[in-house]
């Protein structure tokens, strides 16, 4: 694994060997805001089977993710690297969404832990109110619709200043 510094920011690169039993939701969500920016409720509802190493995954959990979403042993340990992810929730086929709803992923878990509303023209990113966490990382309407990345998309997590940290983090990116 890669030290946690030199991680770039992008789709979650570890895979945990277990879920956590005392995860809980980030300190964030004791409060409305972090860093002057309002918390996405999402954040805290994490589809924990998607990060799960895929030995660890039960035969019907392994079944959903080949047969529905196109996963294999190698892709499905390295998150960001299967096409399907980078399709909102309401472009899957139908049997992609059964093999998420299998995982127990649901449209807002997928569309912000798995697709970080990739999927989504800028015009829902304004009507769903995550512009502001997007805006915060230098994204703009025209950049976004000329998929012209700003410079954060090439930074490290700890190269982020906090209030970018901040906005990732309300857009299920995590160090």
């Amino acid at each position: 694994l890669t030290p946690s510094n030199q991680q770039r920011v992008s789709r979650v690169d570890d895979i945990t060997t277990a879920p956590s039993s005392t995860a809980t939701a980030t300190e964030s969500s004791l409060s409305t805001e972090l860093y002057g920016l309002p918390i996405n409720p999402v954040t805290t509802n994490i589809p924990f089977k998607r990060f799960l190493e895929w030995s660890l995954l039960s035969d019907s959990d392994m079944v959903y993710a080949e047969i529905n979403l196109g996963y294999d042993r190698k892709g499905w340990n390295k998150p960001g690297t299967n096409d399907v992810e980078s399709w909102s929730y309401h472009d899957l086929y139908e049997n992609e969404m059964v093999g998420a709803q299998g995982l127990g992923i649901d449209n807002e878990m997928w569309d912000c832990h798995i697709n970080h509303y990739d999927g989504y023209w800028w015009e829902d990113i304004e009507h769903f109110g995550y512009a502001q966490y997007f805006n915060e990382l230098g994204w703009s309407a025209e950049a976004w619709d000329n998929g012209e990345p700003p410079e954060t998309d090439d930074l490290y997590w700890d190269e982020l200043t906090s209030r970018q940290q901040a906005a990732a983090a309300q857009l299920c990116w995590h160090r």
